[in-house]
C-alpha cells in the first residue's frame, strides 16, 4: 500500500517539477546582468559626485538639445516615493527587505519648477513594487549619473564606466563599442 501511494505522488509530482524545471530554465524572460558594488566604494562614489557636480550642464542639453543629442536617461535609487500614480499598500519591499538598487530612467522631462525630473523606469528592477515603463518623478536630488548620446557616442555614464572595470573584458569592451566609447 505505502509503495502504490509513493509511486502515485510520484507520477503526481513529476510533471509539475518537470514543468517548474522547464519554465525557470527555458521560458520565464532573463533578468537584466546586475553588478553589485559594495557600499561605500570609493570609485563608486567619486563617479556619482561627478554626476551629481555636472547634473546642471547635462540639463541644459536635456532642456535645448543639440540636433545630434537624443537617449537621455538619469541614474537615481530607487524609493517608493517617486512612484507616479497609485500603489497598492503592501506592494513594496520593506526597507530592510531589498538592498539599495540604482537604475536608469528614460523618456525625461523637467518640471516646471525644475527640481524635479519625471521619466520611465528603463530597466528591470529587482525590488519588489517596480517594473520597466513605470512612471517616475525623480527628485534632482536624487540622481546620481545621467547619459545622452551626442553624434552616436554616449556622454556621462560615470558610473556605469565604473562598473564597466568590474566586468569580464569581453563583457566590458562589447559594452563600450554600444556607448560608442570604442
Amino acid at each position: 500500500m505505502f509503495l502504490r501511494n509513493m509511486r502515485n505522488l510520484f507520477f503526481v509530482m513529476a510533471p509539475l517539477m518537470l514543468f517548474v524545471f522547464i519554465y525557470s530554465n527555458f521560458i520565464q524572460k532573463p533578468k537584466d546582468p546586475i553588478t553589485y558594488v559594495g557600499a561605500g566604494d570609493p570609485d563608486m562614489e567619486r563617479a556619482r559626485a561627478e554626476g551629481r557636480a555636472t547634473l546642471p550642464t547635462f540639463l541644459e542639453h536635456l532642456k535645448n538639445p543639440a540636433p545630434d543629442e537624443s537617449h537621455f536617461l538619469v541614474k537615481f535609487r530607487l524609493d517608493r516615493k517617486q512612484v507616479l500614480g497609485g500603489a497598492q499598500r503592501g506592494a513594496f519591499a520593506g526597507p530592510d527587505e531589498e538592498p539599495d538598487e540604482f537604475i536608469w530612467a528614460n523618456r525625461l522631462n523637467v518640471t516646471a519648477e525644475g527640481s524635479t525630473v519625471l521619466g520611465f523606469i528603463d530597466d528591470r528592477p529587482r525590488a519588489k513594487g517596480f517594473h520597466s515603463g513605470q512612471p517616475v518623478a525623480i527628485p534632482l536630488d536624487d540622481v546620481v549619473d545621467w547619459g545622452y548620446s551626442k553624434g552616436g557616442v554616449m556622454q556621462g555614464n560615470f558610473t556605469t564606466k565604473v562598473l564597466l572595470a568590474k566586468l569580464p573584458p569581453r563583457e566590458a569592451e562589447q559594452a563600450k563599442r554600444a556607448m560608442g566609447w570604442r
